[in-house]
């Protein structure tokens, strides 16, 4: 198991271990989706930390406003997870094929390319959301 530090909250903890075993089984489909709970997770917990109450009925994109505006995330942070919002959060869960192919012409996209393209994009985002979520537990927790 990938160990976590122990200032990680226990939801965050539970979230990070099943995307990590998904992405380890290369369940890309479910990886992605989940990897987009998990960062919209985080900013909650982290929303909570320094507010003293979880944000309700906020979307993703208004959690990273709330974060960026607050300057609990960089800029550069922000627009990364408003890039993740978008392509992958999105794409993936509204299934938006045409967004998540762009640069693959559709009538190539038979089922075998598209589990190799989601297989691809998770395994290659993985560390990315890893960094971003372990960087953000060490800062706020």
């Amino acid at each position: 198991m990938n160990e976590l530090p122990d200032k990680t909250p226990e939801l965050l903890r539970d979230l990070y271990n099943e995307v990590y075993q998904i992405v380890r089984l290369e369940l890309a489909h479910s990886s992605l989706s989940m990897m987009s709970i998990l960062l919209e997770a985080t900013l909650r917990e982290i929303i909570k930390k320094k507010r003293g109450k979880y944000p309700t009925g906020d979307t993703f994109t208004k959690c990273i406003e709330i974060c960026r505006r607050d300057q609990l995330l960089s800029e550069q942070e922000a627009i990364w997870l408003k890039k993740m919002n978008d392509l992958v959060r999105n794409s993936y869960l509204h299934h938006d094929v045409e967004r998540m192919a762009k640069n693959i012409k559709l009538s190539e996209m038979n089922a075998d390319k598209k589990r190799e393209f989601d297989r691809f994009v998770a395994l290659e985002l993985f560390p990315e959301v890893d960094k971003f979520f372990r960087d953000n537990i060490d800062r706020y927790f």
